[in-house]
């Protein structure tokens, strides 16, 4: 059952021109977690439906979106045109750097302002204003006509589309999968340990499957129909997701990844493919499924023993998200204070990668290999792309987050583990080097596999901002000639790399400077040996700002010689 939402609409006298008067913010949706995707970055991003009304097509030259009323410039529409009756859609997703609509701004979904205005000579002109309370999952705000005054929520939302085509789709769900079969269950047709998805009709009537289809690629909906069959009402159907679809009934022309991927459910309206749940996941665990909780849930824990074509209900939960180690500083001399005692305590963030929340009972942070459970999380909930600071400094009577254990800046192991009552399991550990002070070690991006050093850090936020300072010795052979190679790729976007070669010992700077001379990024500053050496930068400054499009040079010094290039960022 869904949440009844509480919106509070202001009107808005509209005296600019006829021409802004046909625009509106026809429909929105401020927690999307698998209704409509990205296909820039294959993510879930929040939304908003801008409709023209109007008899003629309209270039959107001097207008603005923002979430706040204060900065009604915010995010300026990028010259694009809306035909006379047409949808624009708007991803909210703070990621403006991406090719298309992407504004500079997300939505909150626990209530915010939306704002479309119109910059005229005196200033900016309220197009269309509305002020929202606490969002609810997967469903969107908008007219019931498109451009009329009435709205109403959509649990089938059509962004980019009339409000009117709305196709009231049943509760059907994917429910449980498992992207690497090892001993779980044996497919009955050839014997072999195949992966599957399990769907679950949570309808009270008996559910038809033709006209819906599976795939694990968000640019092809259909590529694998169901064969004319039923699901029971609070029923299951299994599907072998084999690549195996030649031996015929629920057997898929795709398999699924166990280092992660996509699987959809999209529905055939007849005049149009309609995605009806859809599911991003991670690397998994071998013989450790995925699935809701409860049956039709809308969060996703990790099961074992499975339960593939029964009830979740009642299995063992072994880990309820996922979480990661994202960042720490093991050597904090003056980068940030804590706000409890005033000291530069080290610190650890923790990073929720999944679309649900968690609460972080049962989970544990360690120093200690051998004692996994030493340091209790907070029994508190962690959302949907947060991050979370903990105080590394052994210091757990002061208020605030504060683990029992410091870190050793000379290197140590760092583990975050599960307690499921049976047993403790591992989430995310690993073990770093030496450390260099007011230099964090994180991943990059945000809950991803490669662990970088940051110049700038960024505790309790993303890891993006951060200047990437990482340096990577390729070779221990001998190096004849000082070297600066072109960096690659080039013109870059987001990030580029620089390889550089030094013949003997020597003090290296390596820095980056605009085309004014004025210096932007210092991406190495210290002594290296002889070797070839690989630096990446993500297109930052010192400061932690994205700096804009254009070129830039990059300089190397080694003691007595230097060198310079020059290099093309297209943002």
């Amino acid at each position: 059952m869904k949440t009844t939402l509480l919106w509070c609409m202001t009107a808005v006298a509209l005296n600019s021109t006829l021409l802004a008067q046909s625009l509106v913010i026809n429909e929105f949706m401020a927690d999307n977690q698998s209704t409509v995707i990205d296909i820039t970055d294959n993510n879930f991003e929040d939304w908003v439906e801008i409709y023209n009304g109007g008899g003629a097509a309209l270039t959107l030259n001097g207008y603005y979106l923002t979430d706040d009323a204060g900065t009604p410039g915010m995010w300026p529409f990028p010259t694009v045109t809306i035909p006379a009756g047409g949808f624009l859609l708007v991803w909210t997703d703070k990621d403006s750097g991406e090719v298309g609509l992407h504004t500079n701004f997300s939505l909150g979904k626990n209530g915010e302002f939306v704002g479309l205005y119109f910059k005229t000579g005196g200033g900016f002109t309220a197009i269309d204003t509305l002020t929202f309370g606490q969002q609810s999952s997967d469903i969107s705000y908008g007219r019931i006509t498109d451009g009329s005054q009435s709205f109403k929520h959509f649990g089938n939302a059509t962004p980019g589309k009339s409000n009117q085509t709305s196709v009231a789709l049943p509760n059907l769900l994917i429910n449980e999968f498992m992207a690497d079969n090892a001993t779980t269950i044996v497919d009955p047709s050839d014997g072999g340990f195949d992966d599957w998805v399990e769907l679950y009709n949570g309808m009270t009537f008996d559910l038809d499957l033709t006209n819906y289809y599976l795939t694990d690629d968000p640019a092809n909906p259909t590529m694998w129909p169901f064969p004319d069959s039923l699901i029971e009402s609070r029923g299951y159907k299994l599907v072998w997701a084999d690549k195996d679809s030649g031996v015929g009934g629920m057997h898929t022309n795709f398999s699924l990844s166990k280092s992660g991927e996509f699987i959809g459910l999209y529905f055939d309206t007849g005049s149009d493919t309609v995605l009806v749940d859809a599911r991003f996941f991670g690397s998994q665990t071998s013989d450790v499924s995925s699935g809701r909780n409860p049956d039709g849930g809308s969060s996703f824990v990790f099961y074992s023993p499975a339960t593939p074509a029964a009830t979740n209900t009642g299995r063992t939960i072994i880990i309820g998200a996922r979480l990661s180690i994202n960042e720490l500083m093991a050597d904090n001399a003056q980068t940030i204070a804590d706000p409890s005692d005033g000291g530069f305590d080290d610190w650890i963030e923790l990073y929720n990668d999944g679309f649900d929340p968690v609460n972080l009972a049962g989970y544990y942070m360690t120093d200690d290999a051998a004692e996994p459970t030493a340091w209790a999380l907070p029994d508190s909930i962690l959302g949907s792309g947060e991050f979370m600071l903990i105080w590394a400094d052994n210091d757990g009577n002061v208020p605030g987050i504060h683990a029992n254990f410091k870190l050793g800046k000379s290197g140590e192991f760092l583990g975050l583990f599960f307690d499921s009552g049976t047993d403790t399991v591992a989430i995310d550990t690993f073990t770093f080097g030496v450390q260099t002070p007011d230099t964090s070690y994180g991943r990059t991006p945000d809950g991803g596999v490669d662990l970088v050093y940051y110049a700038t850090s960024t505790p309790g936020q993303s890891n993006n901002s951060g200047v990437i300072v990482s340096v990577e010795k390729l070779s221990d052979t001998s190096i004849e000639t000082f070297t600066l190679e072109q960096n690659f790729p080039n013109p870059f976007n987001p990030e580029t790399t620089l390889t550089y070669s030094l013949p003997t010992d020597a003090d290296v700077s390596l820095i980056v400077f605009n085309m004014r001379g004025q210096k932007v990024a210092t991406l190495v500053q210290e002594k290296q040996i002889q070797g070839s050496y690989r630096v990446n930068w993500n297109g930052h400054s010192d400061a932690g700002e994205v700096v804009s499009s254009g070129f830039y040079v990059y300089k190397l010094e080694a003691g007595a010689v230097s060198q310079t290039r020059k290099m093309l960022l297209l943002r």
